[in-house]
This record gives C-alpha cells, sequence and structure tokens, in this order.
C-alpha cells in the first residue's frame, strides 16, 4: 500500500484480529499506535495526542502495515460524494468540452487517485489542477470559484 505524505494525517487506521501473526519484535512507538488505532481517529489526530512525529509515525505504520497488525480503516478518508463529481464534470465541460472526462481522470491520476475515490481534503489540489488546463482567465476563475462553493458544501 502506498501512503502518501499529504493523506497520511486524515487517514484512520483499525488493527486487525488475526490467529496467527508470526514472530516479530514490537517497539513503544508500534504499541502506542496499535492501542491508539481505533478504527475512528485519524493519524493526525494520534500523533496530536502522543507528541510523536509525523514521519516517525510514516514508518511506524508501513511497518505495522507489512506484519499484518493494522489496515486502513474502511473509511480511512472520507471521499468526495458523487454530486461533487457530476457538479465537477459539468462545470468543467461547459469550458472545455468533452475532453473534461479525460482531464478529470488525468488529473485524479496525478494526486494518486481513481477520480471516483479522491478525498474531501485533496479537492481543492485537484480543482487547482484541471483550472490549469482553462486558458480563458476569466473562465478559470468562475469555474474556481464554483468549485470553491462546492467543496465547501462537501467539508
Amino acid at each position: 500500500m502506498s501512503i502518501l505524505a499529504n493523506d497520511l494525517p486524515n487517514m484512520v487506521f483499525r488493527r486487525i484480529e488475526k490467529k496467527n501473526f508470526g514472530e516479530f519484535s514490537i517497539d513503544n512507538q508500534m504499541l502506542t499506535l496499535l492501542i491508539n488505532m481505533d478504527g475512528k481517529k485519524t493519524v493526525g489526530e494520534i500523533v496530536s495526542t502522543t507528541g510523536s512525529s509525523l514521519a516517525a509515525m510514516r514508518g511506524t505504520i508501513i511497518k505495522l502495515i507489512e506484519i499484518g497488525l493494522i489496515e486502513p480503516s474502511e473509511n480511512a478518508f472520507p471521499i468526495l460524494q458523487h454530486d461533487f463529481i457530476r457538479y465537477l464534470k459539468l462545470q468543467l465541460s461547459q469550458i472545455v468540452g468533452p475532453i473534461a472526462d479525460i482531464l478529470i481522470e488525468d488529473a485524479a491520476a496525478i494526486l494518486g487517485y481513481d477520480p471516483l475515490k479522491v478525498p474531501v481534503h485533496r479537492a481543492a489540489e485537484w480543482v487547482d489542477l484541471l483550472s490549469r488546463e482553462i486558458s480563458d482567465e476569466r473562465k478559470r476563475v468562475v469555474f474556481t470559484k464554483n468549485m470553491i462553493e462546492m467543496i465547501n458544501h462537501q467539508s
């Protein structure tokens, strides 16, 4: 699993209940994370309560995933609703035409996501990437303004 640094603070992990893990060693940071990863708290919340650094936590999370002790929660982070994506396609296609679908897919891929699974916290970045494809300054401003309003409704 690829864990992007921008996503990590918003991700939620849960412990995996298995009977046979095999042998492994565990350090204090791993234990602290295991205690706090309940499928509800974000990594950012855990960092602030434990005083750990995000960089150190990322490495520990990767180790815990590799060992098989944790996994991303089913709702590791909230994704944009389908209404948002439909609105995004409508707004962009009115400006650039049928190529909008391709631009949307490409911009999502640049962020590392399927267009139907872009996290809410990456919406502004996605819109920014798409706005760069609009050559008319006035249309770009209107598109960005409309999409920011929609992002605010998602939050």
